[in-house]
């Protein structure tokens, strides 16, 4: 696994590489949603099922951020997000 940062304006840019094994094109398309039936059939291996990527995508996105995945089939995925750098004296006016 691998992770890098990258500040860029306003936001960071988190990439996370995992080197273990990739998705198929229709698993990328729906790991952000709720279609569980789906990941549960093709990951019989692999514990989880991806519920927690749910929840990390909700709180990014009410506080600004996204969160959205590459992947390589049968070679490695990319987790990457985004989160705002906020300015605590912006609110002092």
């Amino acid at each position: 696994m691998t992770i890098t940062t990258v500040r860029e304006c306003d936001k960071i840019i988190v990439e996370i590489w995992n080197f273990e094994i990739g998705m198929f094109k229709e698993q990328q398309k729906n790991i952000f949603t709720p279609q569980m039936e789906f990941f549960l059939k093709e990951r019989t291996k692999n514990k989880g099922q991806g519920i927690g990527l749910l929840l990390v995508k909700d709180l990014l996105q009410k506080k600004g951020g996204k969160i959205w995945v590459e992947s390589m089939q049968s070679v490695a995925s990319s987790f990457n997000f985004t989160v705002p750098i906020y300015n605590y004296y912006d609110d002092e006016i």
